[in-house]
């Protein structure tokens, strides 16, 4: 019997984000702890780690094809784990309590993040950044280095692979069952349509953002995205 591993391609999406949410659940684990008294790995290859959910996956996972798109560094894409680990993992919450310190922070920061990952730089912290310019993550309060970090709703379904309508977004969308439609489609109609089928984007797969999607949308018509839905979550102009 022949495997069809891209039927099993968005269980694999889940899977690998469950793994690799659990090397960072390890790292919080390790924060405080004797080295000595840290298991040492298993030599016997584990079915369980990242790498080797990936190789069983008919396409790259979600997470990498995300981090690849936007550019996130090493740093960035292991804060953007993090906080799908608070929203999917129980254990986080006593975890980040406990390297916090403190427990009303019960929750991942940039400071909880610099504490766990060697590979911290500030620029991470710029508002120019990916995870903040993209706003796949969400800075819930001031002070930045020790505010709460959540990871955007619909970034989380997509690392998932699963399937997320955009609150803010899909009051400006209206879905159509079929292309094939009773209603006489213009010659501009369909020219539209043309240029948007053959953009240059992953169509196996959810686009991370919306709102990305749609401006390549508008910029291969030569125009620019000034006007924007009116909602508090897309504050940054796009040009």
């Amino acid at each position: 019997m022949t495997l069809d591993r891209s039927a099993q391609w968005p269980a694999g999406d889940h899977r690998y984000l469950m793994a690799e949410i659990g090397l960072v659940r390890q790292m919080l684990e390790a924060q405080g702890t004797n080295p000595t008294e840290i298991a040492s790995p298993s030599p016997n290859p584990n079915p369980n780690t990242p790498i080797f959910i990936a190789e069983t996956m008919a396409f790259p996972p979600a997470l990498d094809r995300l981090c690849q798109t936007f550019s996130l560094s090493t740093f960035e894409r292991r804060v953007l784990v993090f906080c799908a680990g608070m929203e999917l993992d129980p254990t986080f919450e006593r975890l980040c309590q406990k390297v916090a310190g403190d427990a009303q922070r019960a929750y991942p920061t940039f400071q909880l993040a610099m504490a766990l990952f060697s590979d911290f730089h500030w620029t991470a912290l710029r508002d120019s950044s990916p995870l903040h310019h993209y706003q796949l993550i969400e800075v819930r309060e001031s002070p930045l280095i020790s505010s709460a970090l959540r990871i955007d709703r619909s970034v989380l379904y997509y690392l998932m692979g699963q399937p997320y309508r955009d609150p803010y977004l899909f009051p400006f969308f209206q879905e159509l069952n079929s292309l094939e439609t009773s209603i006489p489609l213009s010659s501009n109609a369909r020219e539209t349509i043309a240029k948007i089928e053959n953009l240059n984007v992953d169509r196996t797969s959810q686009p991370p953002t919306h709102l990305g999607f749609a401006e390549k949308v508008i910029k291969s018509w030569g125009w620019k995205m000034n006007k924007k839905p009116s909602c508090s979550r897309y504050k940054s102009e796009l040009t």
